[in-house]
């Protein structure tokens, strides 16, 4: 039996019908075997996302082959996709702030393996409090130290060491920063943001006195990606 060649195929689209049995038959179409798949439907945005894991090894397509047949379907369904094919370890930048108790769960469960294989390339801070947590873990910190007057400035140069390290996914753990709509553009989908408490609640500054003084029993966080 041949080793696995595995891809992902993500994309997102205005939801309609026909989306899954295309995309199904487009990776048919090119001798691919679909191993997972993992589908949502947001109604409110009226928007669909997938995540499709498939098996190549006994396909005789490659990577352009098989971009030119999900392209054959993207004007149809205004698809936006990212095509993975063969071993890509994604390369991670964390970007924080003064706040050290996401940085050091994310770094813990980095070096024990508990995340997806991922690669972090980074951590980003407008303050230099959590340099040595970084150097405890071996990964190179930067201080970009963020005010009104040079907000543009340091993104220009965050964004220049992210395309240096050739950086696939950006984490905001507290960074407590609202990034620019240029900074969101050139990595959309790719930023995800930890906000400790339940959004659409308590958005903002200090969620945990908000909750205390709405009295609510159930607190939280919330994980999303970074729109503008």
């Amino acid at each position: 039996m041949a080793e696995p060649y595995l891809g992902t195929l993500l994309v997102s689209c205005p939801d309609q019908k026909g989306i899954v049995a295309a995309l199904a038959q487009v990776l048919y179409g090119q001798g691919a075997n679909i191993v997972d798949s993992d589908q949502h439907t947001d109604p409110i945005a009226g928007m669909f996302f997938q995540r499709i894991c498939f098996d190549l090894s006994t396909s005789s397509a490659d990577r352009d082959q098989l971009e030119a047949a999900v392209r054959d379907v993207q004007l149809k369904f205004q698809l936006q996709y990212r095509l993975i094919v063969g071993e890509h370890t994604p390369r991670v930048a964390i970007f924080c702030s003064k706040q050290d108790h996401c940085l050091y769960d994310l770094l813990i469960r980095y070096r024990a393996g508990e995340l997806h294989p991922c690669h972090v390339a980074m951590v980003i801070s407008n303050h230099p409090t959590l340099a040595p947590v970084a150097k405890h873990f071996d990964v190179p910190f930067f201080h970009l130290p963020v005010t009104p007057a040079t907000k543009l400035q340091q993104e220009a140069a965050a964004l220049e060491l992210l395309a240096k390290e050739n950086v696939d996914l950006v984490i905001l753990a507290r960074y407590m920063q609202i990034l620019t709509p240029a900074f969101v553009a050139r990595y959309p989908s790719r930023i995800i943001n930890i906000h400790h408490s339940f959004l659409p609640a308590f958005i903002g500054a200090n969620p945990y006195r908000q909750a205390y003084e709405r009295g609510v029993k159930l607190i939280g966080a919330t994980s999303h990606y970074v729109t503008e």
